[in-house]
């Protein structure tokens, strides 16, 4: 079996200047697919392997298209592609996407079409996760007050409905998973610029099957492999390097 004919995309996401590349969230050796998405047209310059392919979404807002390939896996992967495995930048997978699919399918069996989630053990609630991206203002008090609001409606319950969403595994070629993505990323982008905690609700709302892999997530990934402040030093050497480059011309 060659690169690319397996059905298995491997892909992560890299837009704007937020945070360093980090070339090793798909540097796994793999027959599958490995796609990053990006707006940037310099990353070979950064070392981006060439069996990586660098697929562009150009947008005025970085984070929204960061999000399009991450929940929307069906809008722009190749339509050949069975398996999807996200893999966020801050993080290295340490085993092959085959690995965890063959995981998947001693766990489920067949393995129906679908998402299959990684349950979040230290934050086990969508209210308190809202709660704590409003105290690190992340979101602002109108979005905190409509998100919870479309929360209490639905009657959405407290507890143990909360993913990791570093990594995420889809198994192609269902509808219904289809609308529900699409759904999670209008949200996202209307309503809480956040997605972790809007997920449980849109599942919840349509009755979503709940297929939650045993493995812990540390089995597969190491994250995050840089923190909060390697990210505010490297988005202040983007601005001092755009300020000197402004500056000379």
């Amino acid at each position: 079996m060659t690169s690319r004919d397996n059905g298995v995309v491997l892909y992560s996401c890299y837009f704007g200047h937020h945070e360093p590349l980090n070339i090793d969230c798909l540097g796994v050796s793999t027959a599958a697919h490995k796609i990053l998405f990006t707006d940037r047209e310099d990353l070979r310059e950064l070392g981006l392997p060439d069996d990586v392919e660098c697929l562009r979404l150009p947008g005025d807002d970085a984070k929204t298209a960061s999000r399009l390939p991450k929940i929307c896996p069906h809008l722009v992967l190749p339509e050949t592609a069975r398996w999807a495995l996200y893999v966020d930048n801050r993080a290295i997978l340490k085993v092959s996407p085959e690995i965890v699919i063959q995981d998947l399918e001693l766990q489920f069996g067949n393995c129906p079409s679908g998402r299959y989630l990684f349950r979040h053990h230290s934050r086990r609630d969508a209210y308190r996760e809202l709660k704590t991206i409003l105290n690190k203002g992340y979101i602002d008090q109108s979005q905190y007050d409509q998100t919870r609001a479309l929360f209490q409606r639905s009657g959405l319950p407290t507890g143990g409905n909360l993913y990791v969403n570093t990594m995420m595994v889809q198994k192609m070629g269902d509808d219904r998973t289809d609308r529900l993505n699409e759904t999670w990323l209008e949200l996202f982008s209307t309503t809480c610029p956040r997605d972790q905690p809007i997920l449980p609700y849109v599942m919840f709302k349509a009755g979503y099957p709940e297929r939650i892999i045993s493995a812990d997530i540390s089995d597969y990934i190491d994250w995050p492999v840089f923190k909060f402040k390697d990210r505010r030093r490297y988005r202040r050497e983007v601005e001092q390097s755009k300020a000197l480059r402004q500056k000379a011309s």
